[in-house]
């Protein structure tokens, strides 16, 4: 990020460090549509699609743990009708 704009002059990316292209005007120039620097270049509503599908998918996974665990032993976790 310290490296962008008018006073970084570049004719390819690679003359530009990290999270940086060489724009149509011959500058250093960030790669992300909100701001920041580095980073894969997604937009914000990529991200925040794939980490809502991360989260949904991963409290399934923990919903399923019980059963996953206990059904191969043969047993159910105790409760308020056990003695």
């Amino acid at each position: 990020c310290d490296s962008l704009g008018e006073d970084f002059p570049c004719s390819q990316d690679s003359d530009c460090d990290t999270g940086g292209t060489c724009g149509d005007v011959g500058f250093c120039e960030n790669i992300n549509p909100g701001g920041g620097c580095g980073g894969l270049g997604l937009s914000r509503v990529v991200v925040g699609a794939f980490l809502g599908g991360y989260i949904i998918l991963y409290g399934q996974v923990q919903s399923w743990t019980p059963q996953l665990v206990t059904g191969p032993l043969k047993q159910t976790p105790p409760n308020k009708l056990t003695e």
